[in-house]
């Protein structure tokens, strides 16, 4: 009995021995996998590290260029003021000779027709005459009207779209 004694308990021993490698292979694949799960994270983690400088290079590349632009309109805006603040001061004093020199074939001011030969032509004629010169201006003057809203038009135009720069 003795023997079968000994030798149940040597298989025992042998059995626990044997279960005890299998469990020691088993954590050993399983620390294996978990470092190299491990070592893939640490990838990733480098990775997005990586990618997140880059996107804040970027991010401070286009801020540095959108403030160079807000001072280049800051800039145009400045002249653009300054350019029609200085168009408005000129306007109204020399604006007469402009439109003369633009419209040289037009009479802003005319003086009512007066014939040095009154037998030459008829009181009806002069009147006519007159009566057309009278529309011509008053045409010239509306055109030479229209033209100064349009310059306006252009110039407020000019200022409110300073995308667009010259």
């Amino acid at each position: 009995m003795g023997k079968a004694l000994g030798r149940s308990d040597a298989a025992d021993i042998i059995k626990n021995n044997i279960e005890l490698k299998v469990e020691n292979e088993t954590l050993k694949k399983s620390l294996a996998e978990k470092c190299q799960l491990l070592a893939q994270a640490s990838g990733a983690i480098e990775e997005l590290e990586n990618q997140q400088r880059a996107s804040l290079a970027a991010h401070q590349s286009e801020r540095l260029s959108l403030q160079e632009q807000v001072q280049q309109l800051q800039k145009y805006l400045a002249e653009s003021e300054e350019a029609r603040a200085r168009r408005q001061s000129v306007m109204p004093d020399e604006s007469n000779n402009y439109y003369a020199q633009a419209f040289s074939s037009l009479v802003l001011n005319t003086p009512q027709l007066s014939c040095n030969y009154p037998d030459h032509h008829s009181k009806a004629e002069v009147d006519e005459l007159q009566a057309k010169i009278d529309q011509l201006v008053n045409q010239a003057t509306g055109y030479v009207e229209e033209m100064g809203k349009l310059a306006n038009e252009v110039s407020q135009s000019q200022v409110i779209r300073p995308d667009v720069i010259p």
